[in-house]
């Protein structure tokens, strides 16, 4: 599922953060993620650790941040953007006074994955794209459904500030 938000709006969201440890960046999604140009990335990163070298961090921040907004060129056709935290020193290493944004952590095929939550209005939600997944239509319905019983207005062009909901066009393969 991919949600279109109004930028506008998510930036307000995200201006308030604590930026004594980093800070929240939009950027437009690069497509077509090359394994042997990562694969390299990594190498080279290595190379720079074992050999104690001041680039490393740099480079790293770099290459971190590439990854975060890299997909597969499959998604192209969203035009996606993401919202992620560049950070400028560990969130462990923070003041103890961290109040609004706490990592929370949520458990995903078995891993601890930690995360930060952050309030965004109903308002700022501008589309959703539903899948690909094994049950189209009966996860359109659903999120339909959602989005009605919250008393969010839905509607297939968008019209009149109305959720636009659509289905992906990317296909659902079961391996």
């Amino acid at each position: 599922m991919a949600i279109g938000f109004n930028t506008n709006e998510i930036q307000k969201c995200v201006d308030d953060t604590e930026k004594e440890i980093g800070y929240w960046k939009f950027a437009r999604c690069k497509y077509g993620l090359e394994k042997d140009k990562v694969r390299g990335k990594l190498e080279e990163l290595i190379k720079l650790r074992n050999a104690n070298n001041p680039e490393i961090e740099e480079k790293t921040k770099a290459f971190l941040t590439e990854r975060a907004i890299t997909k597969n060129e499959a998604y192209e056709y969203e035009k996606e953007w993401r919202l992620y935290k560049i950070f400028h020193k560990l969130p462990r290493e923070a003041a103890p006074n961290r109040k609004r944004y706490v990592h929370q952590y949520r458990e995903v095929k078995g891993l601890i994955i930690p995360y930060e939550e952050i309030p965004i209005p109903v308002s700022a939600i501008q589309e959703i794209i539903i899948g690909p997944t094994a049950h189209l239509d009966r996860a359109f319905t659903s999120v339909e459904m959602f989005l009605e019983s919250r008393g969010i207005q839905t509607d297939f062009l968008g019209k009149n500030g109305a959720v636009r909901i659509s289905k992906s066009k990317v296909p659902y393969i079961l391996i």
